[in-house]
């Protein structure tokens, strides 16, 4: 991506509350927390970030935003709605974020990488039920 866009901002997206990444991207340096016991989000759930991966994002200035569970839901539900795609709630995690507006990109071309279509049904009805 920065390859044939230089200047566009990437982000990487992650469980309010459980940002590892963030944290690592601040200090430089690879984070372990602990991971949320309960959560729809286990995709991006993991206990630590990665030497490798770290540097990547750090060499192309890759910023972190954090969404919730429920936020991940309305990126579900939006997915399905407008793009009848079955998502699963890491997979919709840059697409709520987006939604939630957790980054300045108004006026803005926006790419999403939404993947995954590894979802319970009881999630996916929840989803579909939100208000």
């Amino acid at each position: 991506m920065k390859h044939f866009y230089p200047n566009a901002e990437c982000y990487v997206v992650e469980q309010h509350g459980y940002e590892k990444m963030a944290a690592a991207l601040a200090t430089g340096k690879p984070q372990r927390i602990a991971v949320a016991d309960k959560t729809i989000l286990d995709g991006i759930n993991g206990p630590e970030t990665g030497t490798r991966p770290l540097n990547v994002l750090l060499r192309h200035g890759v910023k972190a935003l954090g969404v919730t569970q429920e936020e991940a839901l309305h990126g579900m539900a939006m997915a399905f709605a407008s793009l009848k795609l079955v998502m699963e709630p890491a997979g919709a995690a840059s697409l709520a974020a987006v939604l939630a507006r957790k980054a300045d990109l108004a006026g803005r071309t926006v790419l999403v990488v939404a993947s995954g279509g590894n979802v319970e049904t009881d999630i996916f009805a929840r989803a579909l039920n939100e208000p």
